[in-house]
């Protein structure tokens, strides 16, 4: 897996070149243009904010966050969801139990 912080936007195109197993997003980058770019061609993963509602948020709210990331992927596979960075230890447990109730 790649990771590059940041809004990597500008660069998916250029990550087709180097073809990852999977590339890591933050969510500064729009999960539906990198649907669009990467969809079917390199896994992508990430867009769930660290330092929002999964850091000082509610499980409900990280829930939300997340299924809106699901939802801006839509059915197609190729997309694994998690949190776009590394993450604050101080993170509260319950927030990462909601964040990890999404598999199918």
């Amino acid at each position: 897996m790649v990771h590059i912080c940041g809004n990597t936007t500008q660069v998916l195109k250029d990550v087709l070149e180097i073809r990852p197993h999977c590339f890591s997003l933050e969510n500064k980058v729009d999960l539906k243009s990198a649907r669009e770019i990467l969809g079917g061609k390199v896994c992508v993963a990430g867009n769930v904010s660290p330092t929002g509602a999964f850091l000082s948020g509610n499980p409900e709210q990280v829930r939300e966050e997340a299924q809106a990331c699901l939802a801006a992927w839509g059915d197609d596979g190729g997309y694994i969801l998690t949190v776009g960075c590394d993450f604050s230890k101080n993170v509260p447990l319950e927030n990462m139990k909601a964040l990890m109730s999404f598999r199918k």
